[in-house]
C-alpha cells in the first residue's frame, strides 16, 4: 500500500496535468476566437460569436491557472496537512462563490431586461447583440465553473477515499 506522500504526489501531479489540459483547451477556444476574428469578413453576427469566444477563452486561462496554481501550493506534498489546506482552500472558494449568488442572478437579470428593452426600442440591433453576447458567455461560463468546481469536489472525495484506505491499513 502506497504511503501518504506517494498519493499526495499522485494526486499533485494529477491535479497538475488536469489543469493544464483545461488550459490547453481554453486556449484553443480563445485562439479559435481570434483566428475565426481575423479570417471572416466583418458581419454583425460574427463579431459577437469572435468577440464571445475570445471573452470567455481569456477568462478561462485566467481562472485555470491561477486556479491550478492556488490547488497546487495548496496540497504541496512538502506540508504534512496538504490535505486539509486543499479542503479549507475549496471549502473558502465554495463559500465566496455561494456569497455572490445575489450579485449573479442580479447581473443576469439586468442584462436580460436590457436585452428586451433594447430588443424592442433601439433602432439598430448592435447593442442588443452586444448584451446577448455578454449573457451567453457569462451562461457558459457559470456551467463551465460548475463543472470544474463538480471534478474539484469529485477528486477531493476521491483523495479522502484513498488516504483514509491508507490509514486504515
Amino acid at each position: 500500500m502506497p504511503v501518504r506522500k506517494e498519493i499526495i504526489e499522485k494526486y499533485h501531479h494529477l491535479i497538475s496535468s488536469r489543469y493544464k489540459w483545461y488550459g490547453w483547451i481554453a486556449g484553443l477556444v480563445w485562439l479559435s476566437g481570434v483566428f475565426l476574428n481575423a479570417w471572416f469578413d466583418p458581419v454583425p453576427w460574427h463579431s459577437y460569436v469572435t468577440s464571445g469566444m475570445i471573452g470567455l477563452g481569456l477568462g478561462f486561462l485566467w481562472y485555470i491557472f491561477n486556479h491550478r496554481y492556488q490547488m497546487l501550493f495548496h496540497f504541496n506534498p512538502l506540508f504534512e496537512d496538504s490535505f486539509e489546506r486543499l479542503e479549507k482552500y475549496l471549502g473558502d472558494k465554495k463559500q465566496r462563490w455561494d456569497n455572490t449568488q445575489l450579485v449573479r442572478f442580479g447581473l443576469m437579470a439586468i442584462l436580460v431586461i436590457a436585452m428586451i428593452i433594447l430588443l424592442f426600442f433601439a433602432k439598430d440591433n448592435k447593442w442588443t447583440g452586444i448584451t446577448a453576447s455578454v449573457f451567453v458567455i457569462l451562461i457558459l461560463a457559470f456551467i463551465l465553473k460548475g463543472w470544474l468546481d463538480f471534478n474539484d469536489e469529485i477528486l477531493l472525495q476521491d483523495i479522502r477515499h484513498d488516504l483514509q484506505d491508507q490509514a486504515s491499513e
